[in-house]
């Protein structure tokens, strides 16, 4: 058993041992959300469909994004929906979010 462990261990020594495939890290960037007026109670916003949470809160953390296009909607009761594409192509982009109120 000691000489199959030691002929295994030449072999991959000799071979250059496993080959590694680099895996490419994804770039990311941050989304930075400035709102424009009073936030809403119950506002809440959901990037590529997927909730995020309170716009306060989220706006107060900015959110971290794989690099490339996304959408933005933000919504609350009595409010206008805020939908915005934006590509995140540099490591931080600000999108400005103004809700107005549903006219009577």
């Amino acid at each position: 058993m000691k000489r199959l462990y030691a002929v295994v261990s030449a072999l991959c020594v000799a071979c250059g041992g496993p080959a590694t495939v680099p895996h490419p890290t994804p770039s990311i960037g941050v989304l930075v959300i400035k709102v424009d007026g009073q936030v809403p109670e119950r506002s809440q916003v959901a990037i590529d469909d997927q909730a995020m949470g309170p716009l306060d809160f989220v706006a107060a953390r900015g959110v971290s994004l794989p690099v490339g296009a996304h959408r933005m909607t933000v919504t609350a009761p009595g409010y206008l929906p805020f939908d915005r594409g934006f590509d995140l192509a540099s490591k931080r982009v600000v999108v400005t979010v103004a809700l107005r109120q549903v006219p009577d």
